[in-house]
C-alpha cells in the first residue's frame, strides 16, 4: 500500500521542540546557537571536501566535527559534554600550527585557495555560533567550557587558513 506524505508539520507553525521536549518558536535563542553550531559543522564539513586539503588536516576537522555534534547536545539538553580537556586540545593543535607559520604582517583577505577560503568561512560562522552562544548565555546558564571551545576553534580555523594559503606558495 502506498503511503501519502503528511504535508502538514508541527513545525508549519514556525514552532520546534527543545532537547527537553519544550515547544518554542524557531527564533528562539537556544535554537538559534544550536542552528549556529549545524551551520559549523556544515561549513567544516564542506573544507573537508575540498581537493587540496592536506591528509593530515582531516582527522583534526573530522574530531572537530564530532565534538560540534556534542556541543549541540550541551545546548539542547545540558549534557556538559565538552571539557577542559577539550580545550588543551585545541591550545595544542594552535600553538602547534603557530609555530610552522610566519609571524602576521599584515591583515588577511579570505581567499588564496578554495580550502582556505573554506576555512575562513568556517572562521566566521564560528564566531557567529560563539555571538549566538553568549546570547543563550545571559539566559540561562550552559556549559562554560563551550564559549571558551567556540573562542579558540576560530582562533584555529584562522590559522589552518593562513597554513593553507602558505602551503600553496
Amino acid at each position: 500500500m502506498e503511503q501519502k506524505l503528511n504535508k502538514q508539520r508541527p513545525g508549519d507553525q514556525g514552532l520546534t521542540d527543545l532537547g527537553d521536549g519544550l515547544r518554542v518558536s524557531k527564533d528562539h535563542v537556544q535554537i538559534a546557537a544550536f542552528g549556529a553550531i549545524d551551520e559549523l559543522n556544515c561549513a567544516i564539513g564542506l573544507l573537508l571536501t575540498t581537493d587540496n586539503l592536506p591528509d593530515a588536516m582531516i582527522p583534526l576537522l573530522t574530531r572537530t566535527q564530532q565534538e560540534l555534534i556534542q556541543i549541540g547536545s550541551d545546548i539542547s539538553k545540558s549534557t556538559h559534554t565538552i571539557h577542559e580537556l577539550h580545550i588543551q586540545l585545541l591550545n595544542k593543535e594552535i600553538d602547534n600550527l603557530n609555530q610552522q607559520l610566519p609571524p602576521l604582517k599584515k591583515f588577511i583577505l579570505p581567499g588564496g585557495t578554495v580550502a582556505a577560503a573554506h576555512a575562513h568561512c568556517a572562521r566566521a560562522i564560528c564566531r557567529r555560533a560563539e555571538r549566538k552562544l553568549v546570547s543563550l548565555s545571559q539566559q540561562k546558564k550552559i556549559n562554560p567550557y563551550l564559549l571558551q571551545y567556540l573562542n579558540r576553534l576560530s582562533d584555529l580555523l584562522f590559522l589552518l587558513a593562513r597554513k593553507l594559503d602558505t602551503e600553496k606558495e
